[in-house]
């Protein structure tokens, strides 16, 4: 995820039947427009000078604009100076290196942030005044008097510039909604994608999937702020034959050594099983079945949520002998993995279990999440947290989401059909600064019934009373 502001939008807004590229025009600047037509545009939709620039740098702290964009500014700025003195010297000596050949290369593009293009941050703002603008709309808004003081407020401030952004959004959200039967509820994005004319789907053709795209936003604009039984059932639900087609038989995926370090665990836990209790299974294939499928069916709903998944840090709270851990550190090699258990005895073993498999990317603590969670070694540091077999959801989110950065994920593997679990958890998640993201049917099953994973996002940081005093989540839940 890149980061950004997180901000609340109204439900109900529906989208239009017809989606061309020919209505965009006089809605959005151009690259050629003076500040004087841009400001006048946003006036006459209701937006005043503050959320036009707020949402001109929230629209070019990431992404990339074509060289045919602001090549007049390299090559034939006027007959004085063919490069547009604005621009600072070495970056237009870039550009040019760059788009040399973009009349022959038309997909030839730069980042419009070039010092943190995969990051939503404020640093679009500190590269004005340093002539690092890619546009000469940006360019503008530097020059402009009327705009400058709010490049440089935003360029000092980084918090300022989030809120303006989040309600500049805000209103952006409600300009000409449609409502009844003037619109439809998309419930899946890619049906409009690829239902569109081809006009309007070459006009987004880029370098990445429209499904990186959307992670890529500040995600929390698409979720409700109350989880109740209609959000529940409209917050997106993966169906097992789709969770089972992206993770059909997630243990065959493995590679060679991957399997051969699983079947080294399950030996390791048969073996110490004998002389302590760490698990009530006692048969290879049944801990294959009932534990090592279902820790790997935690992975699909992860990767679902993150679009780039391959350098993470997760936290397995309550890990037990390891499950679902040290099978997630085993099948993801790129995760640093955090095993968190109280017991001495069951920490021991996963130590052992480390050195016979040969981990090298898992770290076992022992302690208590309610400890853990006011450390500043351990508070908000983690993109996930995963959670197996420990408590009921309300407990769940009280030990968790305090490790969890904000942005990051929580992960809790439950069984057959947890609604109610989930409803009746509303408010501890919400305390914690979460929502539910999705709840998915995954591909592992009990004697029950299909098992689920919820994943909820979490969009704030924690308040610092939580978690409170080791004991107290589990005797009085939220």
């Amino acid at each position: 995820m890149v980061g950004g502001p997180y901000y609340t939008v109204k439900f109900g807004r529906k989208d239009g039947f017809v989606s061309m590229v020919s209505h965009v025009e006089g809605n959005l600047p151009r690259v050629n427009m003076t500040m004087d037509q841009i400001i006048d545009m946003f006036a006459k939709k209701g937006f005043t000078i503050r959320d036009m620039v707020a949402l001109t740098g929230g629209g070019h702290t990431i992404g990339f604009s074509h060289c045919s964009e602001f090549s007049s500014r390299l090559f034939y700025h006027s007959k004085k100076s063919p490069v547009d003195p604005d621009l600072n010297p070495k970056y237009a000596t870039g550009l040019q290196k760059m788009c040399q050949n973009y009349t022959k290369d038309t997909t030839m593009a730069a980042f419009n942030d070039v010092m943190t293009p995969g990051k939503f941050d404020n640093m679009y703002y500190k590269n004005l005044p340093r002539g690092l603008g890619l546009l000469s709309t940006d360019s503008a808004l530097f020059k402009d008097m009327r705009t400058r003081p709010l490049v440089q407020l935003y360029a000092a401030n980084q918090s300022v510039f989030f809120e303006d952004f989040g309600h500049a959004m805000q209103k952006l959200s409600i300009y000409q909604v449609k409502t009844g039967r003037k619109g439809e509820a998309k419930k899946r994005m890619t049906t409009w994608l690829f239902k569109a004319p081809n006009a309007v789907l070459s006009s987004v053709s880029l370098h990445f999937s429209n499904r990186t795209f959307i992670k890529h936003l500040p995600v929390s604009t698409f979720l409700p702020r109350k989880i109740n039984s209609k959000s529940l059932t409209t917050n997106r639900i993966l169906s097992s034959s789709s969770s089972s087609s992206s993770s059909s038989s997630n243990f065959e995926s493995l590679t060679s050594n991957q399997k051969q370090q699983v079947h080294l665990y399950i030996d390791a836990l048969l073996q110490w099983n004998q002389k302590m209790n760490l698990t009530a299974v006692k048969d290879h294939n049944e801990v294959m079945e009932r534990h090592i499928k279902d820790s790997l069916a935690i992975i699909p709903p992860i990767h679902d949520s993150y679009s780039s998944h391959e350098n993470l840090s997760l936290i397995d709270v309550g890990s037990g002998p390891g499950l679902p851990g040290l099978i997630l550190a085993i099948a993801c090699p790129g995760w640093k993995v955090t095993v968190l258990e109280s017991m001495k005895k069951r920490c021991a073993f996963m130590e052992h279990a480390v050195e016979v498999t040969g981990l090298s990317n898992v770290q076992v603590v022992r302690g208590r999440a309610e400890d853990l969670g006011h450390d500043l070694l351990f508070r908000e540091k983690f993109d996930v947290a995963v959670a197996r077999a420990v408590a009921e959801m309300r407990i769940l989110a009280e030990y968790c989401l305090p490790l969890v950065r904000v942005g990051g994920l929580f992960v809790a593997a439950k069984g057959h059909e947890p609604q109610d679990e989930v409803k009746s958890a509303e408010i501890a998640i919400q305390l914690m600064g979460a929502s539910v993201l999705q709840m998915s049917a995954v591909d592992s099953h009990s004697r029950y019934g299909q098992r689920t994973a919820i994943v909820c996002l979490k969009s704030h940081p924690t308040p610092r009373k939580y978690p409170r005093d080791p004991g107290t989540p589990a005797k009085e839940p939220l």
